[in-house]
């Protein structure tokens, strides 16, 4: 967790971010490379999302951002997976 409070990424930015990244994925035909941006007028926070892989019920996501605290990009990588109907956060 205090890696992402170093990034100066709000909890609204994280939820904007997140289902930016969830709308490439949700409909179960996503292909590596396809990707969306964010941004967050209220805080000034903005980036990309983009499918770096796709494995079985599993997609890997990058996530470059810049926020105002922090104005150099920044990436964070997650990956999500299908689990009983819902996409999860995977280790």
């Amino acid at each position: 967790m205090r890696q992402i409070e170093s990034t100066g990424l709000t909890q609204e930015d994280l939820n904007i971010m997140v289902r930016a990244g969830g709308e490439l994925y949700a409909s179960r035909a996503a292909r590596p490379g396809e990707d969306t941006i964010w941004s967050n007028p209220a805080t000034g926070a903005y980036g990309s999302v983009e499918i770096t892989s796709v494995s079985g019920k599993c997609v890997g996501l990058n996530y470059k951002f810049r926020t105002r605290r922090n104005s150099r990009i920044q990436t964070v990588q997650t990956r999500r997976c299908l689990n009983d109907g819902r996409w999860v956060l995977a280790s």
